[in-house]
């Protein structure tokens, strides 16, 4: 009985989960949902990741009806029928929102998938040491692709649909007008006019963004925009903006033409500058970072910031809430790590410490290749909390297993 209520209260707290998520409008996006149309499967420039979170939103109400062992087609029913609503009043009712047969399908697939892998998800509880093996092999295999595809995946791919056009000052929907002047703008020293550039800039390995600009205003309290580069089809390829003192870079990168979310970088108090003097400010996408200077005309005052890349950002192409590359990106970093070596950690403990020793060797060198082929950096430190995790969550494996396995309550003779 307690297990039933304690899966009971689980699937009524996801389900709470999902209309917060789901229930709220987003008037950011208004400009971009207007675009979609309600049949679109794949819809949008983050469509993969969509579907993916989509998917991944539902499995939980799966998992506890299986767990709850409820009919199954009813369980299926219930999941169809609540995505149909929700979809429904996003579309009809929420600013920003947008109801598409694709989130119908990614939603009520994932609350199939939650059903199918139930049994699955119960044996890695307790692994057996088959279960642990096949399990580990599963694990490395689908880490080493995450790692290559997040080196890939971060290298800049700008579109060669031509011509570009330059939008300086222009106000984005979401957007305020930027208080002030924009008064030239070039991507690697290929000038970007109000209009079509004259010639494609030669991008090579990285990309070069320089601005010069004018403030008169105080700082507004909404984003405004500064300089955005579209290609010839309109699709945004490099972009500045500011919210408060805070510059927010974006720019396009492979994983975006995969259909992932695009990462914006964040300089915090990049924008912290006195209004009626020119500043001049460059933003500068490397293979091992994203760097900005701020400074007044001449040089003086100068603001810098970076950001270093890692082979283990891939978790800003999915992320749900975090798009915005920021001074927790480190964190995110290390959370991400640590939630594929733990698991490996997890399995491979099942086993014993030396094949938690050859699985975390194993994971940790395909990582490492994975940056060398794709010359994306690494860190110590991001590693060896990883490594850290892996111990812990395999000690706990250990310990588990060198308890009897639960069995029946043996009667009382006396």
């Amino acid at each position: 009985m307690a297990q039933r209520q304690f899966w009971w209260t689980l699937a009524a707290g996801w389900l709470m989960v999902i209309l917060w998520l789901t229930l709220r409008s987003a008037p950011d996006q208004a400009a971009r949902v207007m675009e979609l149309p309600w049949y679109c499967v794949l819809c949008g420039e983050a469509g993969v990741a969509d579907i993916i979170l989509n998917l991944l939103l539902f499995a939980p109400l799966g998992v506890a009806a299986a767990a709850l062992q409820l009919p199954r087609w009813r369980a299926f029913a219930f999941a169809v029928a609540l995505t149909v609503a929700i979809e429904t009043i996003q579309a009809k009712f929420l600013v920003g929102r947008d109801g598409s047969l694709g989130d119908v399908f990614a939603n009520s697939g994932g609350a199939v998938l939650g059903w199918l892998l139930y049994p699955g998800l119960r044996q890695l509880g307790r692994p057996s040491p088959a279960v642990a093996r096949a399990g580990v092999a599963v694990v490395l295999c689908l880490s080493t692709a995450t790692w290559f595809a997040t080196g890939i995946g971060l290298q800049p791919a700008l579109s060669t649909a031509v011509p570009w056009v330059g939008q300086l000052q222009h106000q984005w929907p979401g957007h305020d007008a930027f208080p002030g002047t924009i008064n030239a703008a070039a991507i690697n020293g290929v000038a970007v006019p109000n209009d079509p550039l004259d010639r494609p800039a030669s991008l090579g390995k990285s990309v070069d963004l320089h601005v010069m600009l004018t403030r008169t205003l105080p700082l507004p309290a909404r984003r405004t925009s500064l300089v955005r580069i579209v290609d010839g089809l309109g699709h945004p390829q490099i972009s500045l903006a500011e919210s408060g003192a805070d510059l927010i870079a974006e720019l396009q990168l492979r994983a975006s033409r995969w259909g992932f979310h695009t990462p914006e970088w964040a300089f915090r108090g990049a924008m912290a500058v006195p209004a009626g003097k020119r500043w001049q400010v460059d933003v500068r996408w490397t293979s091992d970072r994203v760097t900005m200077t701020t400074a007044a005309e001449g040089g003086a005052n100068v603001i810098a910031r970076t950001h270093p890349l890692s082979i283990a950002l891939g978790w800003v192409f999915i992320h749900p809430f975090v798009r915005v590359v920021a001074s927790s990106g480190r964190f995110w970093n290390c959370v991400w790590l640590g939630c594929w070596f733990g698991l490996v950690g997890w399995l491979a403990g099942a086993l014993n410490w030396r094949a938690v020793a050859t699985a975390a060797a194993l994971q940790l060198a395909t990582l490492l290749l994975a940056a060398l082929l794709t010359s994306a950096p690494w860190h110590v430190d991001e590693l060896m909390v990883a490594l850290a995790v892996a111990a812990v969550v395999a000690a706990a494996a250990r310990r588990l297993a060198a308890r009897p396995p639960p069995g029946p309550v043996p009667l009382n003779s006396g």
